[in-house]
């Protein structure tokens, strides 16, 4: 087998040391502290332990070609994993079945009211748009949102193009 598989392989196996790594920091961390955080710190964790498992497996005869598909896989697996973890952590139609369950079953404004154990859609518009003037990209003003230059206007134009391009439908 090429030496490119078994860092790949290499990677694949250390796969739940990073998700695990994700769940102990996260489980650690205060509930204010944004899950992205420990994410972020597990990824770097797992690439730093792929790193050292594989100098230690083949210490300076460790390939560049090795390293590049070692480290690609890991990438890989971290985007994947944070894809999954989104829609779960983040997912609003999730979110809805959630409540709808622990309600029994709710009707539309129920759905509205109870939303995200029972702090309601209007909290969930509130938390994007607080997100959103956070991080500099839009502030509220008479009522509306308005894009920050040139930050909020770049994203906004760049997801338009994207949109345009990949075609999502009306729900992306």
């Amino acid at each position: 087998m090429p030496a490119e598989a078994w860092a790949v392989l290499l990677a694949c196996a250390l796969t739940p040391v990073f998700v695990g790594c994700h769940i102990a920091l996260s489980r650690v961390g205060s509930q204010e502290v944004p899950g992205a955080q420990s994410l972020f710190l597990a990824a770097g964790g797992y690439v730093a332990i792929w790193l050292v498992a594989a100098l230690a497996l083949w210490g300076y005869s460790l390939s560049l070609g090795q390293a590049i598909a070692g480290l690609a896989t890991a990438g890989f697996v971290v985007l994947a994993y944070m894809q999954v973890y989104s829609q779960i952590a983040r997912g609003f139609s999730l979110r809805i079945l959630v409540d709808v369950a622990r309600c029994g079953g709710l009707d539309i404004h129920g759905i509205l009211r109870e939303y995200s154990d029972g702090r309601g859609a209007q909290w969930l518009i509130d938390k994007r748009l607080v997100g959103l003037e956070h991080t500099g990209m839009a502030t509220r003003r008479d009522g509306g949102l308005a894009l920050e230059r040139p930050k909020g206007a770049l994203v906004g134009r760049m997801g338009l193009v994207v949109k345009r391009i990949l075609k999502p439908g009306q729900d992306g």
